[in-house]
């Protein structure tokens, strides 16, 4: 067996003493501590510290992890609240697209407007097409094209009030755009006259034009007997 070293503290040891004390040393106790240490240091840095760095990256994937799924599930709570919304959103685009009069009604809009007229007591003395345009926002820009008269009725201040009222308050949407109220036509009468642009939103046809449409003017209206289509006075240039 190896002797220890003498000496009172590590700086009274000699390098011929340390040098004497491993010569001393049994060969096989050099041996078994040279494995022990080599042991322990291929512990170290073949399996405990790749096993650290292991254990780092699980916990980093686990935070991640855990975060992830904390954001999915506040994606799926709100599942239902986005398919309330969107059911309300069908809803009221459902109801927008109710109130655009359909592709066949196009002819018939001067037919509704004189019905209107005669349920509320004014005349329409003239009437013609008009260019008028009106952009719709989307989605309904490319789907509807604008519809519009501009109009000369006659009647009473209250019968001319419920007239455009009338139109407004239509099942289908009515636009009124310029209206103008001109003094008494007949005094006696108290009858004013009112002239206005009139636009109606029509359904388009695939492959339309996106331009506004020109409508045409039946020659005969019940309840426009004596209107002249056109009849408006020569505007001044």
């Amino acid at each position: 067996m190896a002797k220890p070293l003498r000496g009172g503290s590590p700086r009274d040891v000699k390098p011929a003493d340390l040098v004497k004390w491993l010569r001393s040393l049994d060969r096989k106790t050099v041996i078994q501590w040279t494995i022990i240490g080599g042991a322990l240091v291929a512990f170290i840095f073949f399996f405990f510290l790749p096993i650290l760095g292991q254990n780092s990256q699980l916990l980093n994937e686990k935070k991640m992890l855990q975060f992830m799924i904390q954001q999915a599930s506040a994606k799926i709570a709100r599942i239902s609240e986005m398919k309330k919304q969107k059911e309300l959103y069908g809803a009221r685009i459902s109801g927008i697209r109710g109130q655009f009069f359909e592709t066949e009604q196009k002819d018939e809009l001067i037919k509704i407007i004189s019905s209107v007229a005669r349920t509320t007591g004014v005349r329409i003395s003239a009437s013609e097409p008009s260019k008028k345009n009106v952009e719709l926002p989307p989605p309904f820009g490319g789907q509807y094209e604008t519809v519009s008269y501009e109009l000369i009725v006659e009647g009473s201040y209250h019968d001319l009030g419920m007239f455009i009222n009338g139109l407004e308050r239509y099942a289908k949407h009515f636009v009124i755009f310029e209206l103008h109220i001109a003094k008494e036509k007949r005094e006696e009468a108290r009858l004013l006259e009112s002239t206005f642009t009139l636009t109606a939103f029509v359904k388009r046809l695939p492959g339309a034009p996106e331009e506004p449409s020109m409508p045409q003017i039946p020659p005969i209206i019940p309840g426009m007997e004596g209107m002249v289509p056109g009849g408006f006075p020569p505007r001044e240039k």
